[in-house]
């Protein structure tokens, strides 16, 4: 499974027509920023909902906001509404949620004040232990429908432009890719050769997606790879998506070419709601996800229907999968101590200071850290995790240096894509018994 949260969308049947002002600047304010929390290429914001704090994933492919997961959550006003029901990607019946209509949301002064808001009625998706973050739902179309919203993955803001700002004049310098915004989310061809096939894809432009690209059915038969592994693709509304990983030999967005790009191609019978989606485009054949727009500053403009694209200096960096098979879920908080040795600079006799070197006085101090635990909650078959003998609900203690109290799970979890052919060393726990296994980070395509 791949970074957990891949294709988290709310495909809210039958209402794309709900009317809502969306997302407003401040009088006389042209320019916000907005920090976020980046994990597994998401964006995640922090947003007040009727005053309440929550995190939600900007979701350029929800069609509305929802929230699934209050688990945390004392308490929330929302407004009077009515229950309906949704479908997403999954072997899943639809479910019920909440609507709920003239809602007050916030984001650093980026606000709204009539907002809708699906809220899951009997249910919670808990991503907080997949993430490392709390998250309780999706921010979709209203957050980024009013204005120019620029998504900066190496800075980790979001900027929102007014109409008098500058950038637009700075936008001339960036490829500038046509996009068609359909039932509230926006579309680009994305150009894929393979197999010395070519096929220009109506493509989702998905935030929400933390892979590379998904590909799905029918496809012409001269662009689907002949090379591939069967995988548990991540976790939607509706349930779990299995399917098949590999690659393409090129992406194309606009002039930037992206070779050897990873692909996702989920199987038709994991689609159950996919046929029927009556919020989808009926040419749709796939999205665009995080691990490629990140390797972008990407400006997104929905009023005149235009993306551009800034290339960043991960442009050309290579594609890979999770080369360890395993994926990681948080547990519960546990208290770590630890000492340090402290180098003094300078110290007081009671008097006065005396300046050093610090190279004779050393200090011991008790470091408390209170972290989550991290367990392996996915083990690919034959991977070289499995090859070594890991296996489900092991406890992580130490990776390569990485001591239990200061590992995390999406910096963790990040190892696992990149420096193929490198050596991880894990100490693991399993019921009573603490050992430690080494292997190596190989490529599957």
């Amino acid at each position: 499974m791949s970074r957990y949260l891949i294709c988290l969308v709310a495909f809210l049947n039958a209402f794309c027509a709900l009317g809502q002002e969306g997302f407003q600047l401040p009088e006389d304010v042209d320019k916000i920023t907005i920090p976020f929390k980046r994990s597994n290429n998401l964006i995640i914001i922090p947003v007040k909902v009727n005053g309440t704090p929550l995190n939600f994933i900007l979701d350029t492919g929800a069609s509305h906001s929802i929230i699934f997961n209050l688990e945390k959550v004392d308490s929330i006003n929302v407004q009077k509404g009515n229950k309906l029901k949704i479908s997403g990607y999954g072997k899943r019946d639809p479910f019920e949620v909440y609507y709920s209509s003239k809602n007050q949301l916030e984001c650093n002064g980026y606000y709204s004040n009539n907002a809708n808001l699906f809220i899951m009625a009997n249910d919670n998706i808990n991503l907080s232990g997949f993430l490392g973050v709390d998250i309780h739902g999706l921010m979709g179309y209203d957050f980024l429908s009013n204005f120019l919203v620029e998504l900066d993955y190496q800075k980790s803001v979001v900027n929102i432009h007014g109409g008098n700002s500058k950038i637009k004049r700075r936008l001339r310098r960036s490829t500038k890719i046509p996009i068609k915004i359909e039932k509230r989310k926006p579309y680009a061809i994305t150009v894929i050769e393979n197999n010395d096939g070519r096929a220009n894809l109506n493509t989702l432009i998905d935030t929400g997606n933390g892979d590379a690209m998904w590909m799905l059915p029918p496809l012409e038969k001269s662009i689907i790879p002949k090379k591939g592994f069967p995988d548990f693709l991540g976790t939607g509304l509706s349930g779990k998506v299995k399917g098949m990983r590999s690659k393409v030999d090129q992406l194309s967005l606009g002039k930037h070419q992206l070779n050897g790009v990873t692909v996702s191609l989920p199987e038709l019978e994991s689609l159950v709601n996919y046929s029927t989606d009556t919020n989808q485009q009926l040419d749709f054949k796939g999205s665009v996800g995080g691990e490629v727009l990140s390797r972008f500053k990407v400006f997104l403009d929905y009023q005149n229907e235009m993306m551009y694209l800034k290339p960043r200096e991960n442009l050309k960096k290579g594609f890979y999968y999770n080369m360890a098979g395993i994926e990681l879920i948080e547990g519960d908080l546990q208290v770590f101590s630890t000492i340090e040795d402290v180098k003094l600079k300078e110290i007081n006799d009671g008097y006065r200071n005396v300046s050093n070197d610090g190279s004779n006085l050393i200090s011991k101090r008790k470091v408390i850290t209170l972290a989550p635990r991290i367990f392996i909650n996915y083990v690919r078959p034959d991977s070289p995790a499995a090859i070594a003998g890991l296996k489900v609900g092991d406890e992580i203690l130490k990776v390569n240096n990485t001591s239990q109290a200061n590992l995390r799970i999406d910096k963790l979890s990040s190892k696992f894509y990149s420096k193929p052919y490198s050596n991880i060393k894990f100490s693991v726990k399993r019921d009573v018994e603490i050992f430690k296994v080494k292997f190596q980070l190989i490529p599957l395509i």
